[in-house]
């Protein structure tokens, strides 16, 4: 019997890494970003209307952010960086891993000089499509009007998120999670079930 429960913990403890995985993991392709110097455009704190309109829990309301922009040629690329300390720099660069992509850091200009900065627990999200998102925060944090017409975007957006401080949704934006979670949830309880039938 207690070969069984130590089983039953296992399988659980195993099912419930993949979906923490699965949720908590960087994403896209951002070779576009590699070697390009960012600089700091503003930084500020996520405001209700921007949270209800976006409805990211990774960054409800309040959450301090800031935005970085490439220039010149690289113009087009902005960077959303959330509950991070990159606010403290001015220029940064993305120092992207081709064969660990969950593996980045960040090379900032210090007050000694050049300093590879890894922030623990942190996600980058780089996108193949144009997002209206930054050019809100950017807008918010500059203390200008919102655009309304849709035709301000960014071109080559990348979010960042240096904390999992995750809003717990409700109604609507929690069944997001639960479609993941139930069926590993059964699958898990399934597979433990015919495992105890074989050994009893």
């Amino acid at each position: 019997m207690l070969q069984g429960w130590i089983l039953v913990v296992l399988i659980t403890f195993v099912s419930w890494s993949v979906v923490s995985a699965l949720k908590f993991r960087s994403t896209g392709n951002c070779s576009f970003v590699k070697h390009v110097s960012l600089k700091i455009v503003c930084k500020g704190f996520v405001s209700k209307e921007i949270h209800e309109l976006y409805r990211d829990h990774r960054a409800p309301e309040s959450s301090n952010f800031s935005i970085w922009q490439g220039s010149e040629e690289d113009s087009e690329i902005f960077l959303a960086s959330f509950h991070s300390p990159l606010a403290e720099f001015m220029t940064i660069k993305i120092m992207t891993n081709a064969v660990y992509p969950d593996q980045h850091s960040f090379l900032v200009e210090g007050q000694s000089g050049p300093l590879n900065l890894k922030i623990a627990q942190s996600t980058i999200h780089c996108f193949d499509f144009s997002l209206r998102y930054p050019m809100e925060l950017k807008r918010l944090c500059l203390g200008q009007a919102r655009e309304t017409s849709g035709n301000e975007v960014a071109k080559k957006p990348i979010l960042h998120y240096g904390a999992f401080d995750v809003q717990k949704a409700t109604s609507n934006e929690a069944s997001r999670t639960i479609k993941l979670r139930v069926p590993v949830m059964v699958a898990t309880f399934t597979l433990i079930f015919y495992l105890l039938k074989l050994m009893y």
